[in-house]
């Protein structure tokens, strides 16, 4: 078990975004937290009003964008220009390279989103781009797979991210089909076995069979199976 703190995360502050890393990501480089398993990237990021990052390049990577709050606008070099609203995700197989801007148009609210980057298991495969709307009445769902299952997103990976979301008082037994698992809280609290997670906790498993959830509010969560 590896227990990640909110307040143990890193944090930078960059041109009006703030943002904490749960692994080592730019300029903050911590050893003993450089990834788990195939996810290499969680940051936790709020982009202020009216500010935007210029076109920059990936490579060889997974990136799932997952919008909780705002409005974030995105351009890039497949040709596609895109919003991505409250409670919509994007996947970008980058392979042999894409490059993309990013933009919060808003002169008043910030965006709030979730940036995931996993290793892929095959390099230097041809870009592609998806996006999904996410169900805002669904308990838990599956929104990006290796295998293309229930029409979620495509990731070049054997892994499987879940959305989950439970009222308050609410329990939920969540069955592991892979070695590792990965939690990440977006919102609330909950407990995991007699483990207290608050929002911005991560928590990494090995050898699990499966998870209990009793949340203390209302929360939201993700679930990497890795």
């Amino acid at each position: 078990m590896l227990i990640r703190k909110s307040d143990d995360r890193g944090q930078s502050k960059f041109k009006g975004l703030i943002s904490f890393h749960s692994f080592s990501f730019g300029d903050y480089i911590d050893l003993n937290h450089r990834g788990f398993g195939s996810l290499r990237v969680i940051n936790e990021d709020e982009i202020l009003p009216e500010i935007g990052f210029d076109t920059h390049p990936h490579w060889n990577m997974e990136i799932i964008t997952y919008v909780y709050e705002g409005t974030l606008s995105h351009a890039d070099s497949m040709g596609y220009k895109t919003e991505i609203r409250t409670g919509e995700v994007q996947k970008i197989s980058a392979g042999t390279g894409i490059e993309h801007s990013e933009y919060n148009h808003s002169k008043t609210e910030a965006v709030k989103l979730l940036q995931i980057w996993i290793v892929p298991k095959s390099k230097n495969t041809s870009p592609n781009y998806e996006q999904q709307a996410l169900d805002p009445n669904a308990k838990i769902q599956l929104i990006a797979s290796g295998d293309s299952q229930d029409k979620t997103l495509t990731i070049n990976q054997d892994a499987k991210i879940y959305l989950l979301r439970l009222k308050a008082g609410e329990h939920y037994r969540h069955e592991l089909q892979h070695n590792k698992s990965w939690l990440q809280i977006i919102k609330g609290e909950l407990n995991f076995d007699q483990l207290k997670l608050s929002q911005g906790d991560g928590l990494g498993l090995e050898n699990q069979k499966e998870l209990n959830f009793l949340a203390q509010k209302d929360s939201e969560l993700l679930i990497f199976e890795l």
